[in-house]
């Protein structure tokens, strides 16, 4: 049987420009659910490759940091079977002028899922929120680190959240399936927190104009 190299070598050559030719990245694990895509390009990203494990208790390897600026939105993704990271946004215009740094304990619980959702809300009032990283102490206890800043927000704050997802394990690949969390333009998020419905999870803000 004779093999046309050349044509096998042009289908093969066609395939991974399709694939190479979306803005969207896709990720996806058999063993744990459907495949999930990211569908917008953040500017910036937490680690990428230092976790090596996909529990949600190994996000406090992942801070968000906007530096002086507002964080303007954010979302957990898997980068392949293993890894995650955050991707985010900082909002522009204008730095803050220095920034208080605040922990918040959560309670302890029993599964890594109950010590994440715990220790939110994360809370500035009405000033921006510039950095957050979720941390742990291994034997129950959990908390976010987080900094705000002190130049307030000036315009009206509303309430922003992602859909409700069902969590099917304590991993972050559910994590990965809700939408983002994401201010509009011209605005910052001030509050972070995560809420229950059920069995059901959301992130859930708060936007004030800058």
């Amino acid at each position: 049987m004779k093999v046309n190299y050349t044509k096998t070598l042009l289908i093969f050559i066609i395939l991974i420009l399709f694939f190479m030719s979306g803005n969207v990245e896709m990720y996806g694990n058999p063993n744990h659910g459907p495949d999930w895509s990211q569908d917008k390009n953040w500017s910036k990203h937490s680690a990428k490759h230092n976790s090596e494990n996909k529990g949600i208790k190994y996000l406090d390897r992942h801070p968000v940091d906007c530096s002086r600026k507002g964080i303007k939105g954010f979302d957990v993704n898997q980068v392949d079977g293993i890894n995650q990271r955050f991707d985010y946004d900082c909002a522009g215009g204008e730095e803050s002028d220095d920034f208080w740094i605040k922990t918040n304990e959560g309670s302890e619980g029993g599964q890594d899922l109950s010590y994440y959702a715990n220790s939110f809300p994360v809370d500035c009032g009405h000033y921006p929120l510039t950095f957050f990283q979720y941390q742990r102490n291994g034997s129950g206890k959990n908390w976010h680190k987080f900094k705000c800043g002190k130049k307030a927000t000036t315009g009206p704050c509303r309430v922003k959240s992602s859909s409700f997802s069902a969590p099917y394990s304590v991993d972050t690949e559910w994590l990965s399936l809700q939408q983002p969390l994401e201010c509009d333009d011209g605005e910052v998020l001030t509050r972070v927190e995560y809420e229950y419905n059920g069995h059901l999870g959301r992130y859930k803000g708060q936007c004030c104009k800058k």
